[in-house]
């Protein structure tokens, strides 16, 4: 029997609802818990019956379990019960009657919480079973105790092969074992790894995946490993494929001037450790330019895809060959320090260059010239070791090719000269070494000046004034022509802003733009932020690009200079002729203007062959509506001479040079031509 005592012990300290209830379904006493569960006050509670505040039992069903309790079943069951404000909540019932007191003794259990932890126990594992990665779950000791479907789907084990056994079923052998050791310190002492790991399937394939493991512990103690991973033998694929391409030329497949740098670089530094020698053959086609120009860039591709082909396979494996410019291949070739040896490779490769080159087209007989530095005879720095065979090479070449020639002292105040130039280019856009002179371009039916060609000149504190043909392709090769193009493009716009709100002059400004900065892929946006900062109307530039800028194999140039020509700048061909551009593809360039070259204006007053091309380049202006200019014009004769073929915009040494700044202002406000000088009637 429950004393009064009993009953306020049990009530008090019951951690669920508690009720007694008497035989007829009323409630006689009701805890603190359950009245916080429910929402109701004790005088509400003691008002109520038991069927007021179950939810879910019909009264025949609610008299059943009664009587099913009074008869002894004192199983626990399930039900739902109603908050005073209508919610419904899930309850577990434990009922006992007393018969001595004539009443039911009743726990009540709110399991909402278990149908919440049950909803999340399920939204887990469907996120485990449907998880994209393979997921496996191991006990302290690194046995496997549960894997998800994609861990069988990616390894190739089911559940059952896996259970019990550990993660070493998955070892590739491709890790050495220090490779672990750090693997298990750093979980071991972070309680957690992340990285690219090798691991093996059951058909025995190798493959690359993403692994992130954990530690689970409780009380300080680790009580289970949890791993995530994922098969990225495509991303590793991909990433290859990316390096490959960003290291290696897209023709001949060939190692690039990149790669070329990193191998060089490798074997220097392995020198300081074992001493090494190699040497490094500079390799230069001769007048392959004449076969491009003349037939085409894809004929001259199919060419260099053979002579790479031809020289790579008479290399050893550990030797290397780069193609590092348009016609230009480098190769290292290892344990090569004596004159005999250097003599017999670089005959080997100039018989190979001689060789008859066989392609759709018809056969082709070419020759090389070869220039050769010694590691580390000459020099052990990267930079001036390719210089050397560079200039070694010109040597060859300006003997008339197909020579060898090794670099000596006699060559070495050249290559200092031209690393010096080098690093200076470096520090002159930083010391405003760099100016921009500006040459006229004349309308000679009007004596007007309609526009001005950009011109760079470097004046350096210690060599002097420096020709652009010198200083101009060193900064290409060391990757700083686009600064240096970016510095023109920058100051000729600022100077005709400047000009135009002087009313000094209001033509045309023409830059030129070289085929790397055209290739860089900040080009468009940068011209536009120049263009909305200087607030310059991109009608006042003409950009002038050389032919090459329209290979076949550079898509994404074609598509800038549509992009500029939208824009509102002109686009000039400059040098026109003297590439390879064809009738059938000038109508489809984005080109406004033509520039006839200098070496078909030298001789246009004695030579019918130059005019016969100048009449050609003037009908397809025409015939395109396209702008015309003449460059390199020294004398009244040659004026007289296109002027009569219907060529009258002048560039040249007879109108001007190329003039600072400040002295093209003076010259443009005095500049005229005596009337009727040049015309012809």
């Amino acid at each position: 029997m429950i004393t009064p005592i009993d009953l306020k012990t049990v009530v008090d300290l019951s951690p669920d609802g508690f009720w007694i209830v008497s035989n007829q379904g009323k409630l006689l006493q009701v805890n603190d818990k359950y009245l916080k569960m429910s929402g109701y006050t004790r005088e509400e509670m003691l008002s109520f019956e038991i069927k007021n505040l179950d939810a879910e039992m019909s009264h025949t069903d609610l008299q059943k379990k009664i009587e099913e309790v009074k008869s002894g079943d004192d199983n626990p069951f399930k039900t739902s019960h109603k908050r005073k404000d209508g919610s419904i909540y899930q309850v577990e019932i434990h009922a006992k009657f007393n018969p001595q007191a004539d009443v039911f003794i009743v726990f009540i259990r709110n399991i909402e919480h278990r149908k919440f932890y049950k909803a999340k126990s399920n939204i887990a594992d469907e996120i485990f079973n449907s998880s994209v990665e393979g997921i496996l779950v191991t006990d302290a000791n690194n046995k496997i105790v549960i894997v998800n479907d994609s861990f069988c789907q990616i390894t190739g084990y089911t559940k059952e092969e896996v259970i019990g056994k550990t993660p070493d079923i998955l070892k590739s052998n491709r890790h050495s074992k220090h490779f672990y050791l750090r693997f298990w310190q750093t979980l071991t002492e972070e309680g957690k790894w992340a990285g690219e790991i090798w691991n093996k399937r059951k058909n025995g394939e190798v493959y690359p995946e993403w692994l992130t493991i954990s530690s689970i512990r409780q009380n300080n103690q680790v009580v289970n490993y949890v791993a995530q991973f994922s098969d990225i033998t495509e991303k590793k694929n991909s990433e290859e494929e990316k390096f490959f391409l960003a290291h290696h030329d897209h023709l001949t497949l060939l190692p690039n001037r990149s790669l070329l740098q990193d191998r060089l670089e490798m074997l220097i530094d392995l020198h300081h450790k074992t001493p090494i020698s190699f040497a490094l053959f500079f390799i230069d086609l001769d007048r392959f330019k004449i076969i491009n120009d003349s037939l085409g860039h894809h004929i001259g591709d199919e060419i260099l895809k053979v002579i790479a082909q031809r020289i790579k396979s008479e290399l050893r494996a550990h030797d290397t060959i780069a193609r590092v410019g348009g016609d230009e291949f480098v190769i290292i070739v290892e344990d090569c320090k004596d004159s005999k040896s250097v003599e017999r490779i670089a005959k080997k490769i100039l018989r190979l260059i001689e060789k008859p080159i066989e392609v759709h087209h018809g056969d082709f007989y070419l020759s090389g010239s070869v220039g050769v530095s010694l590691f580390p005879h000459h020099t052990d720095k990267l930079r001036e070791l390719l210089s050397y065979a560079d200039i070694a090479m010109y040597k060859a070449k300006g003997k008339g090719g197909n020579l060898f020639e090794v670099f000596d002292k006699d060559l070495e105040d050249k290559a200092h000269q031209r690393l010096e130039i080098e690093s200076g280019i470096h520090k002159a856009l930083d010391n405003n070494e760099f100016e921009i002179w500006y040459q006229p371009q004349v309308n000679v039916t009007n004596s007007k000046v309609y526009a001005a060609e950009c011109l760079i000149r470097w004046r350096n504190p210690t060599l002097g004034v420096i020709n652009p043909d010198l200083f101009i392709p060193i900064a290409e090769e060391s990757g700083m022509i686009y600064k240096i193009g970016k510095f023109v493009l920058i100051e000729a716009i600022n100077q005709i802003k400047e000009w135009s709100h002087k009313g000094v002059f209001s033509g045309t400004i023409a830059i030129n733009i070289s085929g790397k900065q055209l290739e860089n892929d900040n080009f468009i946006t940068d011209m536009e932020n120049i263009i909305n900062i200087s607030k310059v109307s991109p009608s006042k530039i003409e950009l002038e690009v050389t032919e090459s800028a329209f290979d076949d194999s550079k898509t994404g140039n074609l598509e800038k200079l549509i992009k500029l020509r939208e824009m509102g700048f002109t686009i000039a061909i400059d040098d026109f002729g003297t590439g390879y551009s064809s009738l059938k593809r000038i109508k489809t360039l984005p080109v406004d203007n033509l520039k006839i070259d200098k070496c078909f204006v030298d001789n246009i007053t004695t030579s019918k062959e130059d005019e016969a091309l100048v009449n050609t380049i003037l009908n397809i202006a025409n015939s395109f509506n396209m702008s015309l200019i003449a460059e390199g014009i020294e004398t009244k004769e040659q004026c007289q001479k296109l002027l009569q073929m219907g060529v009258y915009n002048n560039q040249g040494y007879l109108h001007s040079k190329p003039l600072p700044a400040e002295e093209f202002e003076k010259f443009i406000s005095t500049y005229s031509i005596k009337e009727n000088e040049y015309h012809v009637y």
